[in-house]
Parts: C-alpha cells; structure tokens; sequence
C-alpha cells in the first residue's frame, strides 16, 4: 500500500512540507554566516530580518506556483514554463523587498557603486525594478531546484497486484456515474492533463496535487505534471469525485472506503490507498457505500447502504 504523495520530491517529502523547512533552514543558515546585508545587527534582528526576507520569498514561491498549475502555462514547454513562472514569482516580490528595505534599511546599500544603484535612486518605480532584476536570477534559479522532481524524475510503470482481501471488480451500475456509456480508456483526457505521458494512458485512477505538482495515478503507473486538481476535477465531470481538498477519484476503480477511527481512505483496484477528508466522508460513503462496493469499519465490514 502506498499513499498519492509519497514520491512527490525524489520519494523523500511532499514539496508542501518541505519547503517551510528549507526556509527555515535558511534562516537559520543567514543568521549564523551574518552576511553584509544583515551586519551590525544583533542576534534577534538577524532572526528578525531575515525571518521576513525569507517569508517574502516564500510568498513569490506560492505566486509562482498559483500561476504555475493553471493550464496556460501548464501547457507550455516544462523549461519555458518555471522561467515565465519564476519571473513573475520575482515580480511579486519585488515591491514587498522595496517596501522591505525601506522600512528597514540596510548600511550598505547606501552606496551608489554600480548603474543599477543608480537607476533604482532615480524614483520609487525605478526602485522596484531594480529590485526586480536583482532577485530574479537567484528566484528563478531556486524555482528550478524546486521543480527539479517533474524535470528528471520519469514516468514510473507497473502492474500492481490488487490487495488480497479487496472485493472483486464492481460492475456498471444502472445509471450510475462509477462506469457509464463508455470504458474510461475510450474517453480522451482533458486538456489540463495534456502532459500526461502517453505510456501511461489515460484510465485514471486517482490524482493528487501538491502546490503546482499534480500526481496522475493511471492503470499502468504514475507521473507527476504541473496541473491544477480543481481544474482537472472539474473538467473529468461524472469520471471520479474529490474525496478530500488535495485528492480525486476515479468511480470505476474504487474498491472499498475504509474507515479507522478518525481516518479515512479509499482503497483503489491498483491497491492505492487515497485519504478521505471528514467534509468528505458522507459524501464518499453515499456515493460508494451502496451495491459491490464495501465500507469497513474496523475490524467489521458490511454491505450495502451505509
């Protein structure tokens, strides 16, 4: 058994969690090498200080990512797209440093040394471009780092053997939205998932997004995109529902909803096992506990309506 989100960084973390931590981390980092633009100031104001440097930083990230997952730039060439992206992230951030700097000056930058200097003292605008110019760089390159899992990390294929104690394939429901008309390979993808690889087809299992990463579990294995979950969720219609705010899935290979004190989960045909939210829970055992489709509780299991 495997959740969605384990492999999201080079199977270590999902990019959610890691993140704050690397900033964290940076801070620690800046506050003990005290560099020029923190010097003279004590210990508490160099935590201070670069505790706001960095959450501005952050800020751009969560900017980039927004702009990162909606189909547009979702689209593009992978490269092109976390430059574009990266830009706008250091764009964002620009008038909060300005505004930064302003309200807390640094000793050093009084010093016209270069013709950057010199453009950003002509005026307020001015100002925030050259601060613009001066971050982009470093932004960019840390938004490439971040994104480094969807540039070397390759579609992963395989076969999963079902769980043993899984109940066998459902079949079609009149009138239900778990099967309909068609069989899911026969329905083409939306657009939001174009960059999904076409080895691994297009029967969906589950999706699962984490910032601008979208995980796309299909019956012959996983890959991560940049995508929006909503928008895919969205345009899938009647295909699957969101069992929780960071997770989808598909009707068709849903097995069982499992219940374990204040945890929830549904278990799919591949044997994932995808988080179920409380907001969701009704909604998942209305949709799924009734027909073939067991809910367990515990050690107890029942059919039927819930």
């Amino acid at each position: 058994m495997h959740a969605p989100t384990d492999a999201t960084v080079f199977g270590v973390a999902p990019l959610g969690r890691t993140v704050p931590v690397v900033a964290l981390a940076l801070v620690a980092l800046f506050v003990m090498i005290r560099p020029e633009a923190s010097a003279g100031l004590g210990f508490a104001a160099r935590i201070a200080y670069w505790s706001l440097h960095v959450a501005i930083g952050l800020g751009g990230l969560a900017v980039a990512s927004l702009v990162a997952r909606r189909s547009p730039w979702s689209r593009l060439p992978l490269p092109l797209a976390i430059i574009l992206t990266g830009i706008l992230g250091a764009a964002a951030t620009a008038p909060a440093y300005w505004l930064a700097d302003r309200w807390w000056p640094v000793p050093a930058a009084a010093e016209v040394d270069d013709w950057l200097d010199a453009f950003a003292a002509a005026g307020a605008w001015q100002a925030i471009v050259a601060e613009c110019l001066e971050v982009a760089p470093l932004f960019v390159t840390s938004w490439f780092v971040i994104n480094l899992p969807l540039i070397l990390v390759r579609p992963r294929l395989e076969s999963p053997t079902p769980p043993e104690d899984a109940p066998p394939d459902p079949p079609a429901r009149a009138g239900g939205s778990s099967a309909g008309s068609k069989p899911a390979t026969e329905r083409r993808l939306p657009d939001c998932l174009s960059r999904l690889p076409a080895a691994l087809g297009e029967d969906l299992v589950a999706l699962s997004s984490d910032l601008h990463y979208l995980h796309v579990h299909t019956t012959r294995g996983h890959a991560m995109i940049l995508g929006s979950l909503r928008e895919a969720a969205a345009a899938l219609e009647d295909r699957g529902m969101l069992v929780h705010r960071a997770h989808w899935v598909a009707h068709a290979h849903v097995r069982r909803v499992q219940i374990a004190g204040s945890k929830a989960w549904c278990l799919m045909a591949n044997g994932l096992r995808v988080p179920v939210s409380r907001r969701k829970r009704r909604e998942a055992r209305a949709q799924y506990g009734q027909g073939p489709v067991a809910i367990y509780s515990g050690a107890k299991s029942r059919r039927g309506t819930p």
